[in-house]
């Protein structure tokens, strides 16, 4: 959905229409983003619709661009926006206001109305991360309005946008504690600390050791299963034969 105009309040003798047939749908909502006729995706029947105290009639012929019309006068501001999904070939609109009213309109949207933005943190502090830029049309620079209130043409660029794209600084990385050299009694575990930098999401580096040489560097060693090994029987050497010997007669 793309913002076209602002119907405003008191408005009448309201005439849209597309300039050439396409697969495109006017929709209309309110100011504060709920649709009134072909929203979320759901398209209306050709019709008569009550929508912003008046009634609008929405036509959709066979071959044809589709039109909006409404007599008025609406009875609250309505935005006018348009459901793309073909090639945009523009949107003609008219509409009639009191004399001071339109005064008051031109006044207040040349004058009032302009876009600030807001920016996210960088996702990343280094080795690329991401930021998110949004746009947002105020009143007076402070109160936040439906952006159709702003000129679409002065919108600052949105997204997302690459950040902190610089390598990180060199860091000692553990690996994985190697298995215990005893299982109980007190044994010794050792891993391997290699010094690496990241220098992208996916590539992330083993460099000399040098370059971490003034950082912390993890332990390398460290006691494990100290725990009392469990009570066993302990087979011993066989001790010497003793021979008595007799002698002596039968009788």
């Amino acid at each position: 959905y793309f913002p076209i105009a602002v119907l405003p309040k008191t408005a009448r003798s309201i005439k849209i229409k597309e300039n050439a047939l396409s697969s495109n749908y006017l929709s209309i909502r309110d100011i504060f983003g709920k649709y009134l006729l072909n929203g979320e995706h759901r398209v209306a029947w050709p019709g008569e619709y009550k929508i912003g105290g008046a009634k609008f009639y929405y036509s959709r012929p066979y071959n044809e661009p589709e039109t909006l019309t409404c007599d008025g006068p609406l009875t609250e501001d309505l935005v006018l926006e348009i459901l793309v999904q073909d090639k945009n070939p523009g949107i003609s609109y008219e509409y009639a206001l009191p004399i001071d009213q339109h005064e008051k309109l031109t006044t207040r949207r040349s004058d009032m109305y302009s876009w600030s933005i807001s920016v996210t943190a960088c996702s990343e502090p280094c080795a690329g991360g991401s930021k998110t830029v949004s746009a947002f049309c105020r009143r007076n620079h402070y109160e936040e309005v439906d952006p159709a209130f702003c000129d679409s043409k002065s919108k600052p660029e949105t997204g997302i946008f690459s950040c902190n794209q610089n390598p990180c600084p060199p860091r000692w990385v553990p690996e994985g504690w190697r298995e215990c050299t005893k299982k109980c009694g007190g044994g010794k575990q050792k891993r391997k600390i290699m010094c690496r930098q990241k220098h992208s999401m996916s590539i992330d580096k083993a460099v000399k050791r040098k370059f971490c040489r003034n950082l912390p560097k993890p332990i390398k060693k460290r006691p494990c299963n100290s725990h009392a090994c469990p009570p066993r029987w302990f087979k011993g050497k066989w001790s010497k034969v003793i021979h008595i010997w007799f002698k002596g007669k039968w009788s």
